[in-house]
């Protein structure tokens, strides 16, 4: 029976630029995309992993936790959350760059292209001068 890809990866939180220099490094990704990740987190990076891919991916997780980074696997919905497309589906797989989607909840700078994520706090009205 094949196993069925129920899970999510997603990177809650990251404390420093060291922890996004050890992901980098345990992942073979470039550090720049590294840090990228962390100052998006909460972030998925990875959708549809089976059993064993998470089983796979845990005793790195395990040692990342320990840098600062902080992970959850989990098998519910992550409406709203920003997502990490990987080049040929493969997650932290080498050849290309990756794509994000933030589901509305994110604009990206044109000039610098750092992404900001942003919640709506309610009625915003804006006055005319009299």
């Amino acid at each position: 029976m094949a196993e069925t890809r129920d899970f999510t990866l997603i990177l809650v939180k990251c404390d420093d630029e060291n922890g996004a220099g050890r992901f980098a490094q345990t992942f073979s990704i470039d550090e720049a995309l590294a840090q990228k990740f962390c100052k998006s987190a909460p972030v998925v990076l990875a959708e549809g992993l089976t059993k064993s891919d998470v089983k796979e991916y845990s005793p790195k997780l395990a040692e990342l936790s320990k840098a600062g980074l902080e992970f959850r696997v989990t098998a519910r919905g992550t409406q709203g959350l920003p997502k990490v497309h990987w080049p040929g589906g493969q997650p932290f797989a080498a050849g290309g760059e990756p794509e994000f989607s933030f589901n509305n909840g994110a604009f990206v700078c044109p000039c610098c292209g750092e992404s900001f994520l942003f919640q709506r706090s309610g009625e915003f009205k804006i006055e005319e001068p009299a």
